[in-house]
């Protein structure tokens, strides 16, 4: 457990780096979701460890991030093929892909935490 929230400590830093440097440029929908997400995985977490009962939600909110990604990456392909370099989704992958990996990772080990959570019970 320790292990699991340094590193999500360490993600967390990493995703307030980005913060700094793009300063209300992402705060848009596409991350209050995943956002949201944690938060509820980590209160689902201490839930299970204070040995209450925890409704269980499901979180889609990562698929969903990871779909938008691809998309993006995907256009990005064809940009790339048709020989386009300097492109708006070239600017926009370059800037968002770091924060959703980010999120991601994130996300990723707040499973965990709640994994580990309910071995505690």
């Amino acid at each position: 457990m320790v292990v699991l929230i340094y590193t999500l400590n360490s993600h967390i830093v990493s995703l307030a780096g980005f913060a700094r440097s793009f300063t209300n440029k992402y705060e848009n929908e596409d991350f209050h979701s995943i956002k949201d997400d944690i938060i509820a995985e980590l209160n689902e977490a201490l839930l299970l460890i204070e040995h209450k009962e925890v409704q269980e939600t499901s979180h889609n909110a990562p698929s969903e991030l990871k779909d938008e990604l691809e998309e993006l990456v995907s256009k990005r392909r064809r940009e790339l093929q048709q020989g386009l370099i300097d492109t708006e989704t070239r600017n926009v992958l370059v800037e968002f892909k770091p924060v959703v990996d980010q999120f991601l990772f994130i996300s990723r080990i707040t499973g965990d935490i709640k994994k580990l959570a309910k071995d505690f019970g």
